[in-house]
């Protein structure tokens, strides 16, 4: 589907109208979103169904930099101030960095995508005892409090964030503590209405 409405788009078989256009773009998107979902749900079943993923020693300094910069830009078009402090200690760490970076990345644009225009998102990354400590914290609308336990299940997404985004998948979070836990870690949430902080070990 999603190669057929490409073909589309391009032009490639013949110009489009101006409403014809818009409908390819809303199939392209809602395409986007399905693969983006499937993709999402085949990870967390292979987390599940193999009980182990891949590791190996990787440096967890330029993970949380890729993950940082790809929601940069996202932040910019909403005048979103990013801020990051990284422990200079923090480098190398042992499990899957694909899955680490994508996590990070995940929550980071989170932060921005339920942060007002002129908000703030926090990315802090500190090593401990036994183990390295993420905060990530936003200025956004936070999570009503009667919620905040039901985040993490999949498919549930808070009331207010279905407001502002009705297309989410309700994977993203459950998949992070899948993550999170497979690594020997937790990860946590504190909200108010003046934002949020996740916290990952």
């Amino acid at each position: 589907v999603k190669g057929c409405l490409d073909i589309l788009s391009t032009h490639l078989v013949g110009p489009l109208n101006k409403e014809q256009t818009d409908l390819v773009e809303r199939a392209d998107r809602r395409t986007s979103k399905c693969i983006q979902f499937l993709s999402a749900l085949l990870k967390l079943t292979q987390m599940r169904l193999t009980g182990r993923i891949e590791r190996e020693f990787f440096s967890l300094k330029n993970a949380v930099f890729n993950a940082f910069t790809s929601a940069e830009d996202m932040a910019a078009i909403k005048s979103i101030q990013m801020t990051y402090d990284l422990d200079p200690n923090v480098d190398e760490v042992y499990g899957s960095r694909v899955l680490i970076e994508d996590t990070l990345t995940n929550l980071l644009t989170n932060a921005v995508k339920y942060t007002p225009k002129g908000g703030q998102v926090h990315l802090a990354v500190q090593e401990q005892a036994d183990c390295v400590l993420v905060k990530i914290s936003d200025t956004g609308i936070g999570i009503p409090p009667e919620e905040i336990e039901k985040i993490f299940e999949e498919f549930y997404r808070a009331s207010n964030a279905r407001q502002i985004e009705r297309d989410g998948t309700g994977l993203g979070l459950s998949m992070a503590r899948e993550v999170i836990e497979r690594h020997g870690g937790k990860i946590r949430v504190v909200s108010d209405s003046a934002g949020s902080t996740f916290s990952l070990t």
